[in-house]
């Protein structure tokens, strides 16, 4: 989609990346599970409000972000008023963690979740990139098996967003249970034609799709296949 000089070594991990994951079947719950996702993001926020109303299994779900996310679910906001300082200063406030870890027990306990998906896009210093391995570790200090869905940027999105990304991606692999990939740069190579809004549509509908297709038990499915029907039909 653009011409940028992108940096070899970043490009050929990303590459590796997405050919180990694309084809790795789902894992599927067949409808017995009780999960929690935990949506990690203005671009997770987009996920889960793509998969309101296309999803009859349970979940539920909660949101971490900023206050003027417009989210979609129960809302733990990072850094109320301050916004633009968290990310210049890339830290939190006092007690951050604690407060986000009871947050997150609470719900657990009050609806007898049993899996938690942690979902997050990453690349620029949001909120996804900054927070996927601190939430990872704080569910897996309750106990309970976690999944990690994550895209990486699309090339168009430059260096330092696919530095971030690979960089990230390399600490969570050592946290969670299980890492599901979503590298965009495959909605690119699928279909030259769709503008970068178009891009991002598909991106929210395949990974709301993969999240579907686990907590409702659909076997034998791949992120892509998932990806070239939604291509299809889109």
């Amino acid at each position: 989609m653009s011409k940028l000089k992108l940096n070899k070594a970043y490009t050929t991990e990303y590459k590796q990346i997405s050919e180990e994951n694309l084809s790795s079947l789902l894992p599927n719950f067949e409808g017995n599970a009780r999960p929690l996702i935990i949506g990690l993001g203005g671009s997770a926020n987009n996920v889960l409000s793509t998969l309101i109303g296309n999803c009859n299994a349970f979940y539920q779900s909660i949101n971490v972000g900023a206050y003027d996310m417009n989210p979609a679910g129960n809302t733990f906001y990072c850094i109320p008023d301050r916004w633009p300082y968290f990310y210049e200063m890339l830290s939190f406030p006092e007690h951050f963690e604690e407060d986000l870890q009871n947050f997150i027990k609470d719900e657990i306990s009050r609806s007898k979740i049993d899996v938690v998906f942690v979902v997050s896009g990453l690349g620029n210093k949001g909120t996804g990139t900054l927070l996927t391995k601190t939430v990872l570790s704080l569910v897996k200090e309750l106990g309970l098996p976690c999944i990690s869905m994550v895209s990486l940027p699309f090339f168009f999105q430059g260096n330092k967003a696919l530095a971030n990304s690979i960089e990230t991606f390399r600490e969570i692999r050592k946290v969670a249970g299980l890492v599901i990939c979503f590298p965009l740069e495959e909605i690119a190579k699928e279909n030259k034609e769709n503008t970068i809004l178009d891009a991002f549509k598909i991106a929210d509908l395949w990974m709301s799709g993969a999240i579907k297709a686990v907590i409702t038990g659909s076997r034998r499915l791949t992120t892509k296949t998932i990806l070239s029907k939604i291509i299809e039909n889109y």
